[in-house]
């Protein structure tokens, strides 16, 4: 089973109904698919290709959902990093990790371009929270305006292929890369 699989088969087993409940309000099962799916075409159209890493780093918030969808719908990697890290340790997991894109929120967004200030290429920035300019690219605009045609096809996505890098806490040294396949 790759993780798309998990909300696809939500769907078919159970139905719509309401799945994310956010500053009161709710989001079905089936919106959070579609969300998903937008964004996933999204970042295609911006030049994430697959076994890309993006990093999320968020707080809680439904976009968490909709991002790590997304980025394995794109059958790119997803790489979560904690939103309370120092711009210096979101520099070591951008750089180790090579991402090429960081979803954050506006609250992040200082700490985010401080952590990158030194990387080669620079990773696209896309904020959930603020429009889109010269330097971030907006969560939704990326959605609204993608095609509906299908980028990635399923079957290119494969149980073996890398879902997942979470980096250790590094209490002893620098954080490791932890590399979690769709099947772990």
């Amino acid at each position: 089973m790759i993780l798309k699989d998990l909300l696809d088969d939500n769907i078919k087993k159970f139905g719509e109904y309401a799945f994310l409940y956010y500053n009161g309000k709710s989001i079905s099962n089936v919106e959070t698919r579609n969300y998903a799916d937008q964004l996933a075409n999204g970042l295609l159209e911006l030049g994430i290709k697959k076994d890309d890493k993006v990093i999320v780093c968020l707080p809680n918030c439904p976009e968490v959902i909709i991002s790590y969808q997304g980025i394995t719908r794109a059958g790119a990697i997803t790489v979560p990093v904690m939103y309370m890290l120092h711009p210096n340790e979101i520099y070591y997991i951008a750089k180790n990790s090579s991402a090429k894109a960081i979803i954050t929120s506006s609250h992040l967004l200082n700490n985010v371009e401080k952590a990158i200030e030194g990387l080669l290429p620079k990773p696209l920035i896309i904020a959930i929270d603020i429009p889109g300019n010269e330097r971030v690219f907006n969560f939704y605009e990326i959605m609204n305006s993608s095609s509906d045609k299908r980028h990635v096809q399923p079957n290119s996505i494969r149980e073996d292929d890398i879902a997942i890098i979470l980096f250790t806490s590094g209490t002893t040294g620098n954080p490791k890369a932890v590399v979690l396949t769709h099947k772990n």
